[in-house]
């Protein structure tokens, strides 16, 4: 807000559009490394519940969790929308991705701990995936760039939904 004040306005509000997810991320992450810690996942599987749901509920707990955040970056947001709407609303979009591919690569880590590289495979995986996505925007205007973007994390997303799906059925047989 007070950057907002000294004309910083687009800056501030995608900073701030930016971090959210992030927070949100990390909350959820706390959360479901809680639920290993403490050796409570495998009561969990042996409820008659959908293990998705569990992931749900937590990742819904998280952001209910981080609540008090949503005011001063949807302020944020709207000062520097009134610059540019257009790169408020990708940075939006970007960092919403950008969340879930955290939330995922928590939960890939937590039910992959006895797989010790598969935490890093998916890390470097990110990096490169975020190495290459600076390349597309250092190389194509804005539109095409954020469309690159959303394209490419949407399919990391859906290939690391797909392991996730694999591995919550390959748990409960295990």
């Amino acid at each position: 807000m007070l950057s907002a004040a000294y004309g910083y306005q687009l800056p501030a509000g995608l900073i701030a559009v930016c971090v959210a997810p992030w927070i949100v991320a990390f909350q959820f992450d706390s959360l479901l490394v809680a639920e290993f810690r403490q050796q409570t996942w495998p009561s969990l599987v042996l409820l008659p519940i959908d293990l998705r749901v569990v992931l749900y509920e937590k990742a819904k707990a998280a952001a209910w969790g981080r609540r008090t955040i949503v005011l001063p970056i949807a302020s944020a947001a709207l000062i520097a929308c009134l610059t540019d709407a257009i790169a408020v609303v990708m940075a939006m979009t970007v960092a919403v991705l950008m969340g879930v591919l955290l939330v995922q690569i928590s939960i890939l880590n937590q039910l992959n701990a006895k797989i010790w590289w598969a935490g890093s495979a998916v890390g470097v995986l990110v990096l490169l995936l975020l190495a290459i996505l600076i390349v597309v925007w250092l190389s194509f205007d804005r539109g095409i760039s954020f469309v690159i973007t959303v394209a490419m994390m949407a399919a990391a997303i859906f290939c690391f939904l797909g392991h996730i799906d694999w591995r919550l059925r390959t748990w409960t047989e295990s």
